[in-house]
């Protein structure tokens, strides 16, 4: 059976990728960012949010941190642990030294803080997970050379969650490894006219089920493993502006018509 589970928080606000010391460690930026976790936390405070989440990449050059980049940080994360009873901060892969691994990040000072709790081990239950999702992107192939990117993503829903499997294992050197695989299904109505498949998408009445599969028959775990309904879904095409992984706001969500897919 699943234990009941505390509730962590009444009302949390909820940012993400500040990337302190960008462009070269600029004072504008990081003036900037300053500014936008002022205004952060006092939009916060005026709807009532006693908790805040930071969702990862507080800086963004994993190999060192420029001293003045350094002090914008301690200052930042003084007005969250002021702001808020708690803060959640979860590491991200900007503060981590090794891509890969998770041992060595650039924010060991923000335990100093008491209303500051990092967020650095994977909570594991068994071999299933839940896994985050926020929207998606899929290419629809238009002809031999031409693919149209389309932005994929869950009707009413800031993020949504995803079925999937995690394992811990040695590989032939020796070498412990964690992997994880997003499981897949048939393709609804919508998602079948631009691939042959899609990811099972957990509604969020079933996560708890779902984290309980272990404790369950097969049979029963595998009816959640079904297409997302399509009516409680949206997709549209959007700029090839998309296609590069280094391009981020709001044009790569944008809607286009057919006069401007490739711009």
């Amino acid at each position: 059976m699943t234990k009941k589970k505390e509730q962590l928080f009444e009302r949390v606000a909820v940012f993400t990728d500040i990337h302190w010391g960008l462009k070269h460690n600029s004072r504008q930026h990081n003036d900037d960012c300053e500014r936008f976790v002022q205004w952060f936390i006092d939009e916060a405070k005026q709807r009532g949010c006693e908790t805040c989440i930071f969702m990862g990449d507080w800086h963004h050059h994993r190999a060192s941190v420029n001293v003045s980049t350094l002090n914008y940080t301690l200052s930042n994360l003084g007005f969250l642990d002021d702001a808020f009873d708690k803060t959640y901060f979860i590491v991200g892969n900007h503060d981590l030294y090794y891509r890969e691994k998770r041992e060595i990040n650039s924010l060991p000072m923000a335990e100093r803080f008491p209303n500051i709790v990092m967020i650095d081990r994977i909570y594991e239950e068994g071999n299933v997970a839940v896994v985050p999702w926020l929207v998606g992107d899929e290419w629809k192939k238009i002809d031999k050379k031409t693919k149209q990117p389309h932005h994929i993503t869950v009707q009413g829903a800031d993020a949504f969650g995803l079925a999937g499997l995690w394992e811990r294992w040695q590989d032939s050197d020796g070498n412990e490894l964690q992997t994880m695989a997003i499981l897949t299904c048939a393709p609804n109505e919508m998602m079948a006219d631009l691939h042959d498949r899609m990811p099972v998408i957990l509604p969020a009445e079933t996560y708890d089920a779902w984290l309980d599969a272990d404790q369950q028959d097969a049979a029963k775990a595998a009816r959640m493993l079904k297409p997302y309904p399509a009516e409680r879904m949206a997709a549209w095409p959007v700029s090839t502006y998309v296609n590069k992984a280094g391009h981020e706001g709001e044009r790569c969500i944008e809607p286009v018509g057919q006069q401007g897919l490739f711009g």
